[in-house]
Formats: C-alpha cells, sequence, structure tokens
C-alpha cells in the first residue's frame, strides 16, 4: 500500500457483487450518529452492542467480589499505617484501645508527665489549621522545644485526661444534680 497507496487491485481484491451499488449514492454519517458526534463517550455507547455491554458489566462485578477482600485488606492497612504514624515518641509501649477515639501522649518538660493532644483538625477554631494537636505539638513545635511565647502570661496548661462523668436524668430532679467539678470537690473535701 505504500507504493500504490490506497488502490487496491482488482485482481487480488475484486468488485464485491454480493451487495451492488453498496458504494453509489449518498453516504456518510446518519443523522443520529451526528447528534452522539459532540461527546466520544456518547458514540461509544451508540457503537457497541448492548450484550457486549452486559458482559463487560457482569465481569467487572465479578471482577469486584474476587477483589474485595483485598481492597479492605489495603484500606485497613492504610488506616492502620495512618494511626501508628500518629504514634508518640513517649509511648508506653501499650497497644492502642479498640474502643473510643486515640489519644496520642507525648512526653514533655521533666519527662515524668504526659500530654494528650487531640487527633482532629480544627480549622474552624483556627482559620487556615490544617494539623493536628499532635503534628502542631512535634513538627511544627519540635517537640515543644520551639513551641511559640505564652500570650498575657499564661502557658500551655497541662490537663490529664477527662474523668469518667456521672450522668442524671432530668425526671431525678434539678436541685439533686451537681455539676462535674462539684463531684470531685465535695468528694475530696469530705
Amino acid at each position: 500500500m505504500r507504493t500504490d497507496g490506497w488502490n487496491l487491485d482488482p485482481d487480488t481484491f475484486p468488485e464485491d457483487t454480493e451487495y451492488p451499488d453498496l458504494y453509489k449514492g449518498k453516504y456518510g454519517p446518519t443523522e443520529e450518529v451526528m447528534e452522539k458526534a459532540d461527546s466520544p463517550l456518547d458514540l461509544l455507547f451508540f457503537f457497541m452492542p448492548r450484550s457486549l455491554w452486559s458482559k463487560i458489566a457482569k465481569e467487572s462485578n465479578r471482577y469486584y467480589d474476587q477483589h474485595l477482600n483485598e481492597r479492605i485488606d489495603r484500606m485497613y492497612r492504610k488506616q492502620r499505617e495512618k494511626a501508628d504514624s500518629n504514634d508518640v515518641v513517649g509511648s508506653d509501649g501499650r497497644p492502642p484501645s479498640r474502643f473510643g477515639r486515640k489519644q496520642s501522649a507525648g512526653v514533655v518538660c521533666d519527662g515524668n508527665k504526659r500530654v494528650y493532644f487531640c487527633d482532629r483538625v480544627r480549622p474552624k477554631h483556627y482559620p487556615g489549621n490544617t494539623l493536628t494537636c499532635h503534628q502542631i505539638w512535634h513538627i511544627k513545635w519540635n517537640n515543644g522545644k520551639d513551641r511559640p511565647r505564652p500570650l498575657v502570661g499564661r502557658d500551655i496548661q497541662m490537663r490529664g485526661l477527662g474523668k469518667k462523668r456521672r450522668h442524671t436524668s432530668e425526671s431525678e430532679g434539678e436541685g439533686e444534680s451537681c455539676k462535674d467539678g462539684e463531684d470531685d470537690d465535695q468528694a475530696a473535701g469530705e
């Protein structure tokens, strides 16, 4: 074809007599095809037989079902890697709790106190923030060594974990219920 171009040898490729006058008259894309010509995806759907699409759908579903466990394992591994990457420098070696939110603890100051950092980004409270408290402390502030000076003489408040609180129902009466801090103060004073 390189030497002769598109002209075919009539001896090798005789004219098809089964469909006479096939290439005479108006030919080209129909109006129906021209309506779909704007989108390549529409053209693909137009020319592919429906039976082929149903086979493709079956095979896609079969492939999805066959590889579901692998995908779940990968997603679980990524979650664990993300959680493990937030592990703290001063971790006590215990496995993380299976229930509740994971809190990251870091050893600061004298080495005996633990500070518990939240593991959530809080962009509403601090506009433009994309880091968790843990990342701010360890990455941005270099494990607390480069932290900014306190405002108005007030340093970072070291708080322990929250205590279990007794919840009272409204049916017991409002006079009997106390604030959480008052229960602790009364118990310590007695």
